[in-house]
């Protein structure tokens, strides 16, 4: 469970192995209680102090996160669905009724399960990796004799887009592009 992979990257952590410390509270954090994921949060802002890799930092963030975790993608779906039918039944009668600014209000609450069900369907069919290695360099194509387009860090997390032969394609940030295998430790 979610305790056993915290306590095996704290142990990690202490050993000054950080990027596999780091896929142990990655993988704690996919199944972990409040109470524990605010301790895992924490832990990951020691190693990764970098705001745009720390995407937990907002207490609303935080709490969709939660939300997003524990619920399957079908019940998303399914709630959209039904907020869309209510929606679209009263901005009808407020149409015929000529209040376009609850209209409006109207629209703006439908974007908020919108998020949700995107932010599921990203978590869902989302690839993480982290980079193992020091200063690992991101290839315009999958070949060393490419043209390198930037260097990563040791501890970085990135997104593992597809995989071809020992290369993984990879965001992270503004940065996309080409990484052998070897350097990234898959989180799930």
């Amino acid at each position: 469970g979610a305790a056993i992979w915290f306590n095996l990257g704290n142990c990690y952590f202490l050993q000054k192995d950080k990027p596999q410390a780091l896929v142990c509270w990655l993988r704690a954090k996919k199944n972990a209680p409040l109470k524990l994921w605010n301790m895992i949060n924490e832990n990951i802002k020691l190693i990764t102090k970098d705001k745009e890799i720390d995407t937990y930092f907002s207490l609303f963030k935080n709490y969709i996160n939660y939300i997003v975790f524990f619920y399957p993608l079908f019940f998303f779906q399914i709630f959209l669905l039904s907020i869309l039918f209510i929606f679209c039944f009263l901005l009808l009668f407020m149409i015929r009724k000529g209040r376009y600014f609850i209209c409006v209000i109207l629209l703006s609450f439908f974007f908020l399960p919108a998020y949700l069900l995107l932010y599921k369907y990203k978590e869902v069919n989302c690839k993480i990796g982290v980079i193992k290695n020091k200063d690992v360099c991101v290839y315009a194509i999958p070949n060393q004799d490419a043209h390198k387009k930037s260097m990563l860090k040791k501890s970085s997390v990135v997104l593992i887009d597809q995989q071809i032969d020992s290369w993984y394609k990879i965001k992270k940030g503004v940065v996309n592009g080409w990484v052998q295998n070897h350097n990234i430790i898959s989180v799930y």
